[in-house]
C-alpha cells in the first residue's frame, strides 16, 4: 500500500501579558492570537493500494483487489483560520496567611476556508458542505489558593480548580475541505459486485500506477467521492483540572512537596 500525502503547516502567534500591582492586589490581563494555515500536497492513496490473497499470488503478480484515488479538482485544499483568547486574573490576600487567585480565560476559533457547495449532498443529508463549525466563545473560570499554615512560611498548602480549553486536531477540520462528494475519485477493482472490474496486473512501480481495471473501466470525469461532514457545534475540548499540594521547607534551599492532581 502506498500513500502520497503531505501537509505543510504554518502558524503566526502573538501574546502579551500585563501585570499590575494595586495595593495588595495583583491584577493580570492578557491576550493571545494565532493564525494558522495548513496545506496538503497530494491525495492519500494516489499511488494505489494492492491486496493479495496469499504470498503465491504476490509472487505471480496476481492481485485480488486494487484501489487508487485521483484528484479531479479541489483535492489540494488549504485550511486557514484564527484562534484568539483573552484572560484576566486577580490575586489578593485574606488575612496574613491566605491568598486567593481568581481568573477566567475566553477562547474562540474561526475558519476562513470552506468546501464548495454540493447540492447533491444537501438533497440527501440536508447538510451544506460549504459550512464549517462556528462554535461560540469558551469561558474557562479558575480558582486557586495558597495557605501559610503556621504563618512562618515553612508549611504551605496550595491548590486550585479550573477549566482549560484546547482546540481539536486541525486535521478534523481539514478533511471536509476535500471530501465533499466530488473532487477526489476512487477506483476499486476486485471480484465484488460493487467493484468496477477485476484487478489489473500488478506493477510495483508507484510512479506508473494503473488507472483502470483489467476490463478497461477507469475513473469518470466527475466521479463521486467520499463525504465528510462536521457538526456545526463542534467546539474546543474542555478539561476540568484540580490540584492540592503540601509544601514544607526542610532546610535553606531544600523543600519537600507532595501534590495530588485530578
Amino acid at each position: 500500500m502506498c500513500i502520497r500525502d503531505s501537509l505543510r503547516t504554518s502558524t503566526l502567534s502573538a501574546e502579551n501579558t500585563l501585570t499590575l500591582l494595586l495595593g495588595d492586589v495583583v491584577l493580570t490581563l492578557g491576550a493571545a492570537a494565532q493564525r494558522f494555515r495548513i496545506e496538503r500536497e497530494g491525495v492519500p492513496g494516489s499511488f494505489g493500494a494492492w491486496a493479495f490473497a496469499g504470498l503465491e499470488d504476490l509472487q505471480a503478480g496476481a492481485a485480488e483487489r486494487y484501489e487508487i484515488r485521483r484528484p479531479t479538482g479541489g483535492a489540494d485544499p488549504v485550511l486557514r483560520g484564527d484562534q484568539q483568547a483573552v484572560y484576566a486574573g486577580a490575586s489578593r490576600p485574606f488575612g496574613e496567611r491566605l491568598r486567593l487567585t481568581l481568573g477566567a480565560r475566553i477562547d474562540w476559533i474561526g475558519f476562513a476556508s470552506r468546501a464548495p457547495y454540493n447540492p447533491a449532498v444537501d438533497s440527501i443529508f440536508g447538510r451544506r458542505t460549504d459550512r464549517m463549525p462556528s462554535p461560540g466563545p469558551h469561558v474557562s473560570p479558575r480558582l486557586g489558593f495558597t495557605w501559610d499554615v503556621s504563618g512562618s512560611g515553612r508549611d504551605r498548602v496550595r491548590g486550585g480548580v479550573g477549566l482549560f480549553a484546547g482546540r481539536p486536531p486541525l486535521a478534523w477540520y481539514f478533511i471536509p475541505l476535500s471530501s465533499y462528494g466530488v473532487g477526489v475519485g476512487t477506483l476499486r477493482c476486485g471480484p465484488g459486485p460493487q467493484d468496477a472490474g477485476p484487478a489489473p496486473p500488478f506493477r510495483p512501480d508507484v510512479t506508473d500506477a494503473p488507472t483502470s481495471c483489467a476490463n478497461g473501466s477507469s475513473l469518470s470525469e466527475s466521479p463521486r467521492g467520499d463525504v465528510d461532514l462536521l457538526d456545526r457545534r463542534l467546539g474546543m475540548a474542555r478539561t476540568l483540572r484540580a490540584s492540592a499540594a503540601y509544601d514544607r521547607e526542610l532546610t535553606d534551599g531544600l523543600d519537600l512537596a507532595v501534590e495530588a492532581l485530578y
